[in-house]
């Protein structure tokens, strides 16, 4: 939703990640959209690299640096598009990662930001079948 002028050479660069993350060349975007950051670091395709970076290392199985780059994006852009999105996908990372309490952590505070949008409706429902946090167990079986 920005606008900014770019470099014809950036835009092909941008454009080229993008088509390999469509045909499933996780890491040939990845690659390319490293290279986009490193030749163009002021790019004001900044925000778009994180958010479709993320996603190239989440389909690389590479959870630690997809969270990462979902994390970046949320800082520098929590009212970005995509930031909905990228908290729902940190969630998922968590949850690849056998990490149920940050992945739950990561849902509701997605939920609580952003309550409106469709991510934070796939959050709750992802909410509905997770296991109850270890203490909730507890809890209940002393009632």
């Amino acid at each position: 939703g920005k606008t900014f002028k770019v470099d014809p050479e950036e835009k092909r660069l941008f454009d080229d990640a993008l088509a390999r993350l469509r045909a499933a060349d996780f890491a040939g975007g990845a690659a390319g959209l490293n290279g986009l950051m490193a030749r163009y670091p002021a790019t004001g395709y900044k925000e778009s690299v994180l958010y479709w970076l993320g996603n190239a290392q989440y389909g690389l199985r590479d959870y630690k640096e997809s969270i990462s780059a979902f994390k970046q994006l949320l800082d520098r852009a929590p009212d970005h598009a995509r930031a909905p999105e990228a908290l729902l996908s940190i969630g998922n990372c968590f949850s690849e990662l056998k990490d149920m309490e940050s992945s739950r952590k990561a849902l509701e505070l997605l939920i609580k930001q952003y309550p409106q949008t469709e991510a934070a409706q796939a959050a709750r429902d992802r909410l509905l079948t997770m296991p109850a946090p270890a203490g909730e167990k507890k809890r209940k079986a002393h009632n």
